[in-house]
């Protein structure tokens, strides 16, 4: 399995928690540990972590916070194609999911229009972060309603203004996809 070189969006200096990522180095020797036996298998992570504060009519809102990850796993064998996802990431959660996607490849594989043994999958690698959209300096939580309270207390320009509200959606998304064809991608994006 290729080395992976993954940096997740925290490492770039705007986190929403500190340390709170899924650590991706561990999925290679653990998908390779799976030995599906199949004529080809991917596996693709995605871990997102996201926050929204809002300030309205110059009162914070409760803040919201939301992690999501997850994988999926893609399966073609004797001619068929199945996948499976679970949100259990442990050996015996992706085994589960291989053993889906194995099994819906064999049920495919009988009503198969394409011949899916004649594909030749890629072997590519890559690493990708997006350029973060603000500076990199890391805004704490309490920096970030001040300057929405302020904001918020300058929106009502005028007696008509009858509802305004001030807030910032930040995002942060790692993405992991390794296939037995020697495929190794990593991908960091942060968006506010």
């Amino acid at each position: 399995m290729p080395e992976i070189i993954f940096t997740p969006a925290s490492d770039l200096g705007f986190s929403l928690l500190e340390g709170r990522y899924i650590l991706f180095d561990s999925l290679p020797s653990l998908f390779e540990s799976l030995a599906p036996g199949v004529d080809f298998c991917s596996l693709r992570v995605c871990y997102t972590r996201s926050e929204f504060i809002s300030v309205r009519q110059d009162v914070l809102q409760p803040v919201s916070s939301k992690f999501d990850r997850g994988a999926m796993i893609t399966v073609y064998h004797r001619g068929g194609y199945g996948y499976a996802a679970t949100g259990d990431l442990s050996a015996s959660g992706l085994q589960e999911a291989l053993a889906q996607a194995k099994t819906w490849a064999a049920i495919c594989a009988k009503y198969a229009v394409a011949d899916f043994s004649n594909i030749r999958f890629p072997d590519v690698k890559g690493l990708y972060e997006s350029p973060s959209p603000v500076s990199n300096r890391h805004y704490s939580r309490r920096e970030i309603i001040e300057a929405l309270l302020t904001e918020s207390s300058v929106c009502r320009i005028d007696s008509r203004i009858v509802d305004w509200q001030a807030s910032l959606w930040r995002t942060e998304s790692d993405h992991l996809y390794l296939s037995t064809s020697g495929s190794a991608e990593s991908l960091s994006a942060l968006s506010a």
